[in-house]
Order: structure tokens, then sequence, then C-alpha cells
């Protein structure tokens, strides 16, 4: 799982939302999801931004992890 995936899983989980559910709210299948998540594709730059809106974080949370931003570590 790649860093981007793993964030997403995270970031999606803490809002208790499934994969259909974050899936129905970018319009994208649950597929789509999953492989985000697995790191087998990666989200583009576009998609990126949705997520972040999507789960209501900064994209840096997906990209760094959620810890790193809230501390402030990030580049």
């Amino acid at each position: 799982m790649n860093a981007v995936g793993k964030n997403l899983k995270q970031l999606r989980q803490r809002e208790k939302l499934t994969q259909d559910a974050l899936a129905e709210r970018l319009h994208v299948t649950r597929q789509a999801v999953s492989s985000w998540e697995t790191g087998k594709t990666a989200p583009d730059v576009e998609t990126l931004m949705a997520l972040a809106e999507a789960l209501e974080v900064d994209v840096r949370a997906l990209i760094y992890g959620p810890e790193v931003v809230a501390e402030g570590g990030y580049p």
C-alpha cells in the first residue's frame, strides 16, 4: 500500500465512510476507491483535490498523512 492509499483509507475510516459511500460522493466506482487504497492505481491531482474536499481535509493530509499535517511537519 502506498502512502496516499494508506492515508486515504485512514481518513475514510475516520469519517466512518465505506468505500461505497466515498465512491458515491466522488461519482466513481467502489473499485476505483479500493484501487487507490491498495496502491494498484493512484488518483490524479484533480481527484486528490476532490478526495480532500469529500473528506474535509487539506490535500496535504492525503499526501503526507493526517498526523504530519496536524504537527506541521510537512515540507
